[in-house]
């Protein structure tokens, strides 16, 4: 169970428990940040020194961060502020960098394509829960526990071919299904 599944107040909580909760919402939303700021930043060893400041920009300020808001959007917020530091530093040194107006239409265009995967992923889930059992099993089995084809052919009974054949009538009536969501 999460720490975090209810709004909780840090007021007189102990430095191990803020920090506890801290990490927790880190870990959760790590990887989305990492990859907003690797697209705001476009340079993989400067996006590695933005990405621990805005780690630390994280922590410093976790006391402002309102429970029961997004952690996600909060972090991404003060990763935009943080990428739009890198950029005036940047401009200022080396005389070249993002604007302000450009940084903002990227950070738009990012967060637009992620709202469009994770619908993309809520559509799946729902496209595979309306497969046969035997087919959702197959896929869970697959994709979920990575389990060898080769392994599961023989605990079915199957040849390798045969399933590689199911798994791509399986995948394509997926997409058919999420495409059809999706308009």
């Amino acid at each position: 169970m999460s720490l975090v599944s209810e709004p909780i107040s840090l007021t007189g909580e102990s430095r191990n428990k803020r920090q506890e909760v801290f990490l927790e919402l880190l870990s959760d939303a790590y990887t989305d940040i990492e990859a907003y700021v690797r697209y705001l930043v476009m340079n993989r060893v400067d996006a590695e020194d933005v990405l621990q400041d805005v780690c630390v920009n994280l922590w410093k300020s976790f006391d402002q961060f309102e429970f029961g808001r997004s952690f996600r959007a909060w972090a991404a917020g003060v990763a935009y502020n943080v990428a739009a530091d890198y950029w005036k530093q940047k401009k200022r040194h080396q005389g070249f960098g993002l604007s302000e107006a450009a940084l903002s239409k990227m950070s738009r265009m990012h967060t637009a394509s992620a709202e469009i995967l994770e619908m993309r992923q809520v559509w799946l889930r729902e496209c595979i829960d309306q497969l046969p059992e035997s087919d959702r099993s197959l896929v869970r089995e697959t994709y979920y526990k990575a389990s060898p084809v080769t392994a599961t052919a023989s605990r079915l009974g199957k040849t390798v071919s045969s399933l590689y054949m199911r798994l791509s009538r399986i995948r394509k009536k997926l997409a058919r299904c999420v495409e059809r969501k999706l308009t």
